[in-house]
């Protein structure tokens, strides 16, 4: 079974996806318990640490890789999850049914997420070249309170809706058309993507658009020897028996 039928599987059993953090509980609102101020002495709903500081620093040189890392369908991890999910009894997949979903908005809800965007938007930004999340999305990281933190990946609207990427969009409609004799005009359809995506550009510069979006966030611990750990969307799916 390949990486993508498992998310086809886990989008079968939860329309939003699901995963939890065991680290952390469901006693806030935000499903996890944190102090009303954090390390940067703000309130944890607006505290960004500045890119010069070291704990942003260590988060945003790592977070790529985690996120490459853990989407590799090489990876013991997902290799032990494809060969486990088909072999579940119905009462097990119920079982992790209600885990997942539990778990995803936990996690979600901590990183200030909303659960089936972080699921969509874990597999579509995984799945990205390394290079292009560098230049796509700019890095953010949120002090959550306590010793959490979130690493945000903002779209950048200009960068993704650049002349560069319109062409490339163009192009790669055109190879899919031409497989479909019925298709309308494909000029047609590349001329509209590129006015599209111009459209788009004069809007964000103009100001009638803002050009950064916020689209998912992961979430790391700095734990007692001053180590950051990672914390997998989908721990609790590995490690489910």
């Amino acid at each position: 079974m390949k990486y993508a039928g498992i998310f086809r599987i886990i989008g079968t059993l939860l329309i939003v996806g699901g995963t939890r953090c065991s680290s952390f509980t469901t006693t806030t609102d935000h499903g996890m318990d944190a102090p009303q101020t954090d390390d940067c002495g703000q309130e944890p709903a607006i505290a960004y640490l500045e890119n010069n500081d070291p704990i942003c620093t260590a988060i945003k040189n790592r977070v790529i890789a985690d996120l490459k890392r853990n989407v590799d369908p090489e990876s013991a991890d997902n290799k032990k999850l494809a060969a486990t999910i088909p072999t579940l009894s119905k009462e097990k997949q119920d079982l992790l049914e209600a885990v997942m979903v539990r778990s995803l908005n936990e996690y979600a809800a901590a990183t200030h997420c909303e659960a089936g965007t972080l699921f969509r938007e874990f597999k579509s930004l995984g799945s990205k070249e390394r290079e292009a999340l560098a230049s796509d999305y700019e890095i953010r990281v949120r002090c959550l309170g306590g010793a959490a933190y979130a690493a945000e990946f903002w779209e950048d609207g200009l960068a993704v809706h650049s002349e560069a990427h319109a062409a490339a969009d163009a192009r790669d409609l055109a190879v899919r058309a031409s497989a479909q004799p019925s298709a309308i005009d494909r000029r047609s359809n590349a001329d509209a993507i590129m006015k599209a995506y111009a459209q788009i550009r004069t809007s964000i510069q103009e100001g009638r658009q803002e050009r950064f979006k916020k689209v998912m966030a992961l979430l790391y611990t700095r734990e007692a020897d001053g180590s950051l750990m990672y914390h997998d969307p989908f721990q609790s799916v590995i490690d489910f028996r």
